[in-house]
């Protein structure tokens, strides 16, 4: 299993007293997943100083490096050499405290081309809303759908996904996004795509609010539990 981290200006910020990109990476270690792709564009430079080869955490840490922007599809694409079998992928602004084993092993007994992670919101006028039936199939990706009286659904995705390697197959050439081109482009085809939905914390620091918020979660939790890498 692979991790696939994408890019984010504030990957390096630090919350809670480290990065995001570092709690991802211990994250991931402590799941027992240790080889870690990054994909990285015009601030390459300061992410490849501050991870290195990944030896000081445990990992192996490698680069799929794009030389213009490809979106979040294309960066899969373009780092499609390095990907043997299945892997996850894990969008750099979140903060990220959930079980993986236990994603994993979702994916794997559901036979999913992909499966993202879900969580239902308490702000679904500007959430990503997703549709799933009784076997956790995704049948309908609503997207964000403004203020309204009621909603189809509480479900909201978040960018963590663990996918087959045959998914890149699926991504064409140049610049596309795997949330509005490549995953609608697969629930048009039939693919088998499932939500594993979770109660666990999730959040992206997107904005100054959510990072305040999640920067006080990360350090609650570290006063909780002194030697929990939080």
């Amino acid at each position: 299993m692979r991790h696939l981290s994408q890019k984010k200006s504030k990957v390096l910020l630090p919350l809670g007293g480290k990065s995001l990109l570092q709690r991802q990476i211990e994250l991931l270690r402590d799941s027992g997943i240790g080889d870690i792709i990054l994909c990285i564009g015009h601030q390459g430079d300061s992410i490849r100083q501050a991870c290195g080869d990944g030896s000081s955490w445990g990992v192996r840490i490698r680069y799929a490096e794009e030389q213009e922007p490809l979106g979040t599809g294309g960066a899969l694409r373009n780092a499609w050499h390095f990907i043997t079998g299945e892997f996850l992928v894990l969008y750099g602004d979140l903060y990220i405290d959930m079980d993986m084993g236990k994603f994993v092993t979702f994916h794997r007994k559901a036979g999913a081309l992909l499966s993202v992670v879900l969580h239902r919101t308490d702000h679904p006028w500007d959430s990503d809303l997703v549709e799933i039936d009784g076997k956790s199939r995704i049948i309908r990706i609503c997207g964000k759908l403004g203020r309204r009286e009621t909603y189809p659904t509480s479900l909201s995705k978040t960018s963590v996904y663990a996918c087959q390697k045959e998914l890149i197959r699926s991504i064409p050439a140049g610049e596309s996004d795997l949330d509005k081109d490549i995953i609608p482009a697969l629930l048009s085809e039939g693919e088998h795509i499932c939500g594993y939905v979770t109660e666990e914390f999730i959040r992206d620091a997107g904005t100054p609010e959510r990072y305040a918020e999640v920067d006080a979660y990360a350090q609650q939790k570290a006063q909780k539990n002194p030697r929990s890498p939080s």
